[in-house]
């Protein structure tokens, strides 16, 4: 069986936000609701899938690209009028009796298994609803049939017009429980609550549970004075601070910053925004600086990026900052030449290599294209490999020599770690393109929460909290929290 999906027409009520999307790229908990969609059928054996399309083509092909990565064929059918993409749909079938499947790309229903593998002689309209009769705006927009009753739709046909087709070719009306669906907000808040308790073994949604309806993603970081009462979802690499209050029907993307004191319910929160200090988001969509009260189909623009923004660097690499970091780096060699020139020279004398090592690092801030970049040598008292576990090796080994290029202006005292250009390259994209914007520092923030040796889930959550931070306030509250931590018995 072959499957066409038909993502034309606008049939969904969540109005603002598909002017820039189509309805069916919003999130469901983790993914676009077009990908859970596709990763359900495939799972069912449906590897053979055409795209009837019309507004945002670009978006979806872009998402799902050939099928290649989900060992599936993918075609994509442009049409000029969305509210008639039947045209397209009856020359993609022939007058045989192969079994195809259609479905509409804003629905999702629970289909079991069988109903695919062994697909009946009559067509299975599946409803939305628990009715087995129902009319045609009862209908989810997926049915099985065969490719003849589809060739002979009329071009001009509604969706009405092929429900009704389909009843008169012995059609049979199968209720469903628990559809997902985006056709308004409402339903797309409960279809994200059905996935997290767990809807279908099909869907798959990536993370730990906290508890059976509490889901958080790799490299989240939620603080421990954060209240979470599911079902809700933390993204990938996103941050919940402190006193946050997160209620039922919170979704929170990746790469997010929930800062302090924030009570989110009933909202989606899109990837890569910023929610300001105990900003109150009750049934909404909130994409970095725009409100989208989903409700009442309004959206406010929110100028402030301390309110509600996109996660971008802060703008702590001004030339003051610039200023202070030479002229403090400058001070500190001058009282502690001797113990740097002793480091070398100890080096140099026990054979281990090169006693002044240099790493080629991307001078930061710098944009995306590669030709632009600029560099620099990270100096270090040998090779920083085989750096120790420890404070003070570290302060003799990496700190003291990168001293040097704080005087030189390479770095600053506080930032992001310094990157080779191999290192910037295996960067997931959105992660490199936060980190090409900040800055290098001496000091980071993943070096200050998590130690000598983190995971790859700490590196990014700590540069993606970093960036929306920083400044140069926050920048001398990490200096501080750093030689605090210096002197602390543990060495962790």
């Amino acid at each position: 069986m072959r499957a066409i999906i038909i993502a034309a027409g606008s049939n969904t009520k969540i109005v603002t936000i598909t002017d820039k999307m189509p309805a069916c790229m919003l999130p469901l908990v983790d993914k676009p609701f077009v990908q859970h969609l596709v990763e359900f059928l495939i799972v069912k054996g449906i590897t053979s899938i055409d795209f009837v399309l019309s507004e945002f083509p670009e978006q979806l092909e872009a998402l799902l690209g050939d099928g290649t990565r989900w060992g599936g064929k993918f075609s994509f059918h442009p049409v000029r009028d969305a509210d008639q993409p039947w045209k397209a749909v009856r020359l993609l079938c022939s007058p045989s009796d192969e079994k195809v499947l259609i479905a509409d790309a804003n629905y999702l229903p629970p289909v079991p298994a069988e109903a695919i593998a062994s697909p009946g002689d009559k067509p299975i309209l599946w409803m939305d609803g628990g009715m087995s009769i129902g009319t045609a705006s009862d209908w989810s927009g997926w049915a099985t049939c065969s490719s003849a009753s589809l060739s002979a739709i009329a071009d001009s046909s509604t969706r009405d017009d092929v429900f009704n087709h389909l009843l008169t070719v012995g059609g049979i009306p199968t209720p469903c429980a628990k559809v997902l669906t985006v056709s308004s907000f409402d339903r797309l808040i409960e279809a994200q609550k059905f996935v997290i308790e767990g809807w279908q073994e099909e869907l798959v949604i990536t993370g730990s549970r906290k508890n059976a309806d509490i889901v958080i993603g790799r490299g989240a970081r939620v603080h421990q004075s954060a209240s979470l009462t599911g079902p809700l979802y933390v993204g990938e690499f996103s941050e919940v601070g402190a006193g946050v209050e997160l209620e039922p029907g919170t979704v929170i993307a990746r790469d997010c910053v929930i800062d302090t004191g924030c009570h989110i319910k009933d909202s989606i929160i899109l990837p890569g925004t910023y929610v300001g200090k105990e900003l109150d988001i009750v049934g909404c969509l909130a994409d970095h600086g725009v409100l989208y009260n989903a409700r009442l189909s309004t959206e406010i623009k929110i100028p402030d990026n301390f309110l509600l923004g996109r996660i971008t660097p802060g703008s702590a690499s001004s030339r003051p900052a610039t200023f202070a970091s030479q002229v403090g780096a400058f001070v500190l060699l001058l009282l502690l030449w001797p113990l740097l020139v002793i480091s070398i020279v100890f080096r140099a004398t026990a054979g281990n290599g090169d006693a002044l090592y240099r790493k080629r690092m991307v001078q930061l801030p710098t944009g995306a294209d590669k030709d632009s970049w600029k560099y620099f040598d990270r100096f270090y008292v040998g090779n920083p490999t085989d750096m120790l576990n420890d404070n003070f090796a570290q302060f003799l080994r990496a700190d003291l020599p990168g001293l040097i290029n704080v005087l030189r202006g390479d770095m600053y005292f506080v930032g992001a770690p310094g990157r080779t250009m191999d290192e910037i390259d295996e960067l997931e994209p959105e992660w490199r393109e936060l980190y090409l914007g900040s800055k290098v520092g001496l000091v980071t923030e993943v070096r200050v929460r998590c130690g000598f040796q983190p995971e790859i889930e700490e590196q990014h959550a700590s540069d993606t909290f970093y960036a929306v931070n920083a400044s140069q306030g926050y920048d001398m509250k990490l200096l501080g929290d750093f030689v605090r931590k210096q002197f602390r018995t543990d060495r962790s």
